[in-house]
């Protein structure tokens, strides 16, 4: 997947990406889905147009992760907390009963990136504000 602010995303309906967008402001990052929690907690462009959040507090209660504690422990956190916006950057064909088909270039609302689904991503289709499907498993990999 791509971040949501790589300026090959295409058209991402969110304010956030309207505000980078007209900031000038871009990311290049793109990798596994199962990395892009962690990026976006760690996303230059994410941070500076989203509201600032208060020091000490956890993703979870509207804070970023404190800069004190462990890393390993931040992410694990972080990619239990942090949702949004993916580009699917590979093609997946369902195989799977309860998997969602996504070509390039779709965007992907990501519900959950829980531990215990190392391989999966629990999310739904999303265009013009709105999400587009039903909830189903998604490759990490796309």
């Amino acid at each position: 997947v791509r971040c949501v602010y790589h300026p090959e995303t295409g058209e991402v309906d969110s304010p956030e990406v309207a505000k980078a967008k007209r900031n000038r402001l871009s990311c290049k990052w793109s990798g596994a889905l199962l990395d892009f929690t962690v990026h976006l907690g760690n996303c230059q462009v994410h941070a500076a147009v989203c509201e600032p959040r208060a020091p000490g507090r956890g993703l979870s209660d509207g804070g970023l992760a404190s800069a004190s504690a462990p890393r390993e422990a931040r992410e694990a956190r972080e990619a239990r907390s942090l949702r949004g916006i993916c580009v699917v950057t590979e093609p997946y064909q369902v195989a799977t009963p309860g998997t969602l088909s996504v070509q390039r270039g779709m965007h992907v609302w990501v519900n959950d990136v829980g531990e215990h689904h190392a391989e999966w991503a629990w999310g739904q289709l999303y265009q013009d504000f709105q999400t587009v499907s039903d909830p189903a498993w998604v490759p990490r990999c796309v």
